[in-house]
């Protein structure tokens, strides 16, 4: 007799609910946490570096500036050594520094060093605090979300429980300059496999998938492309469901593609 998968297999679109968010599932509602078990780090030698290359890029449209901004970083061995960041804008997309080299990557203007505006943002202290129990996780996340924001806290009225919790999650697993680890990918992913509303699907003519998240009646679809080998994160865009502000559905609002390898030598490109 066959067995019953514990999780369900890769599904059509689906929409995040209304309302609070819900208890945790006694069982993954999606198989989103299935990649968590090949959730892995770049592992340096000694004298290597990592190279990242985030480019952002956009479309003429009412909505972003058309042009793409690239961020390359070199991070050492030493995390507390000094890293190198360079960046170059195109088009219309303006502003920052092209050049920084600082300890531990606290670049300026980079917000998830100073202030931490969340105890979800990406920072050194949030990720050595976070617990790598996707149960711990959830109910962390569930209070947060369902809970009344503060007086003076930035509020988003098009955003749900589910869909601010969405958000938490992914901004986690696209986080591109790995300051989130692999054990901590993992939780997360299997966090996400307890949330509603998540879509999963295989990337057509790659050997990746795609994990998004949409509301009914909204205009575009937030998607995370994991690398299925490392879970560290390929892709991460807005697509436009319906046409808005001159973009056309199907077509992508922003995209951030990420790339790694391992260099010399900071300032050094693979």
């Amino acid at each position: 007799m066959a067995s019953t998968p514990t999780t369900p297999a890769p599904e059509a679109e689906t929409y995040l609910p209304d309302g609070p968010l819900p208890a945790k599932p006694a069982r993954p509602l999606n198989p989103a946490g299935n990649l968590a078990a090949k959730a892995s780090d770049v592992t340096l030698k000694p004298g290597e570096v990592l190279y990242i290359k985030n480019a952002t890029t956009s479309p003429p449209s009412d909505l972003c500036p058309d042009g793409a901004l690239t961020y390359e970083y070199w991070v050492p061995r030493d995390r507390n050594a000094p890293w190198l960041l360079k960046r170059t804008a195109t088009g219309d997309v303006k502003g920052g520094r092209d050049e920084q080299r600082v300890n531990g990557g606290k670049f300026e203007g980079n917000t998830y060093e100073v202030p931490d505006d969340s105890a979800w943002s990406p920072s050194p202290n949030n990720v050595a605090a976070l617990s790598r129990d996707p149960a711990v996780l959830y109910e962390k996340l569930r209070a947060e979300v369902n809970a009344t924001p503060p007086a003076g806290a930035p509020k988003r009225p098009d955003l749900t429980p589910a869909a601010r919790a969405a958000d938490i999650v992914f901004t986690l697993l696209a986080d591109p300059s790995t300051t989130v680890p692999a054990d901590l990918r993992a939780a997360v992913l299997r966090t996400l496999g307890l949330l509603p509303g998540i879509t999963v699907r295989f990337a057509d003519g790659r050997p990746a998938v795609i994990v998004s998240w949409q509301l009914r009646g909204g205009q575009s679809r937030t998607e995370l492309v994991p690398d299925p080998a490392t879970a560290r994160p390929i892709m991460y865009q807005d697509v436009a469901t319906a046409p808005v502000h001159g973009v056309p559905p199907g077509q992508a609002i922003w995209s951030s593609v990420s790339n790694h390898a391992v260099v010399h030598a900071l300032g050094q490109r693979p």
